[in-house]
């Protein structure tokens, strides 16, 4: 009898968590300090957001994120090798703006995490600016795309609601992802994001 086994499951990659609470409520503070709003890195970016900015940094945090990542290199079993983490950013994102499908191909890992959700995720799937009513909402959501092993292209949307306030997700840099926008609230919402780049 011939004995079968996956060697590795498929899995695009992705690594999920929440931000300890001392870390994220510094970071979150941060944030919504006027004075981190002084150095504009909209132009180096891809998002239709006119408010993203470098982010203050701080030990404990990176700290938090390199660790993070060392899992998600064990993880993946990516090349071990030195990286550095920069830039971090963080989106002001009001509604009616987005980022367009997007990669960020020099990078060996992203990672995104939500600060401020500002809208009730019912309210927004409630308006669906689609042709086709039966086609589902992705109002507000953060969307993957990848292919399965088949070869077929999966879409995979996270909808996102206040509870995800803390969450952080990590993800390979060459990987497909989006931001839809959200309609029901004159809030911002806040997420911070960065790079892990390859020492040269």
């Amino acid at each position: 009898m011939n004995n079968f086994f996956v060697p590795y499951l498929h899995n695009p990659g992705v690594l999920s968590g929440r931000v300890p609470e001392n870390i994220f409520n510094h970071l979150k503070k941060a944030v919504l300090n006027k004075e981190a709003r002084n150095q504009s890195l909209r132009h180096d970016l891809v998002g239709s957001i006119k408010e993203e900015y470098i982010t203050p940094r701080f030990e404990a945090f990176d700290e938090y994120l390199f660790d993070m990542f060392n899992v998600w290199c064990e993880t993946y079993q990516c090349e071990e090798k030195p990286h550095t983490l920069n830039p971090i950013w963080t989106n002001y994102m009001k509604a009616g703006e987005f980022n367009p499908n997007h990669c960020h191909p020099k990078a060996t890992a992203v990672f995104v995490i939500w600060i401020q959700i500002p809208y009730d995720l019912d309210e927004e799937m409630k308006v669906n600016g689609y042709n086709n009513p039966n086609y589902p909402s992705k109002n507000s959501c953060f969307e993957f795309t990848y292919s399965k092993y088949n070869g077929e292209i999966f879409n995979n949307p996270i909808y996102l609601d206040k509870s995800h306030e803390g969450n952080i997700i990590m993800f390979p840099g060459s990987m497909i992802h989006c931001v839809y926008p959200f309609h029901t609230s004159d809030e911002e919402r806040i997420s911070v994001a960065g790079n892990f780049y390859p020492k040269v």
